[in-house]
């Protein structure tokens, strides 16, 4: 597999499901999740490329058309206004940059140093603060102990 594009908040979703041992099956828009969460878990020594646009998960994804994503969170709010938005807060709460490569163990230690304000920057009206926050919690443990 070529060296994966993560948009911040996909790394962040896997790490959660992850630490909250949520297996990944395939998506139901045909995105690349299953396939990407795999190859993150295998060596979080790998660098990825922290994009903030279209990014490994999304490439193969039926809501993709034109480069752009059409997924809608509910009928007032496009996924991609929402995803764009709480990258470019991630970003630049983690003080780094688009491009930017940065091994996964590496992400997750900056993560690490500020978590509660990190995991409360996802404000989707799904989002459950308390299971992201124990899951990426559980996540950063299993990563700080080896299981990979």
């Amino acid at each position: 597999m070529a060296m994966l594009k993560l948009r911040p908040h996909h790394l962040l979703d896997i790490m959660r499901d992850y630490g909250n041992g949520l297996v990944t099956g395939a998506h139901p828009y045909g995105a690349a999740l299953a396939d990407v969460t795999r190859a993150v878990l295998a060596d979080f020594d790998q660098e990825i490329i922290l994009v903030s646009g279209v990014d490994s998960i999304c490439r193969p994804c039926a809501k993709l058309q034109d480069g752009l994503c059409v997924a809608r969170i509910n009928d007032k709010l496009l996924m991609r206004t929402y995803n764009d938005g709480l990258d470019a807060r991630l970003f630049k709460r983690i003080k780094l940059q688009e491009g930017q490569l940065i091994t996964v163990r590496a992400f997750m230690a900056i993560v690490q140093d500020d978590l509660e304000g990190i995991v409360g920057l996802f404000d989707a009206p799904a989002n459950n603060y308390a299971v992201r926050l124990r899951g990426t919690r559980k996540a950063l443990e299993n990563i700080q102990a080896g299981c990979e």
